[in-house]
Order: structure tokens, then sequence, then C-alpha cells
């Protein structure tokens, strides 16, 4: 087990959040503020928003197409 404790803080990237926990082989990230754990985000939160912003990106682009 590794002792090193991965953190993000409230201002990274969703994307850069997912990257870090598929090389880093974890399902949960404490998100750490002024030093202090502010909430935990787990992989299917992750998932969960890469999903509603694609879903955000297809519907602009279907109403772009459709003009």
């Amino acid at each position: 087990m590794d002792t090193d404790l991965v953190t993000i803080s409230p201002s990274d990237k969703i994307d850069d959040c997912m990257a870090l926990m598929s090389t880093k082989k974890i399902r949960h990230l404490p998100v750490v503020d002024n030093q202090k754990v502010v909430g935990i985000i787990s992989m299917g939160d992750v998932v969960n928003a890469i999903i509603e912003i694609q879903k955000t990106t297809i519907e602009h682009l279907d109403s772009y197409i459709s003009q």
C-alpha cells in the first residue's frame, strides 16, 4: 500500500482529476484547500461530471447543426 496521499484542490479541472485517478489507480481523491480537507471526489463523481459536460457539448453542436 502506498503511503503518499494524493490530493486535489478545488480549482483542479475534472479532466486532470480523471487522469490522476487513472494513473494512480485510485477511486477517491480528497479535496484539500488551505491544508484542510473540504471534500472527497469519487471516480463516479468524475464520470458523471464528464457525461454532463459531453451532453451539453452534444446539445450545443446539435442546435448549431440544426440552424
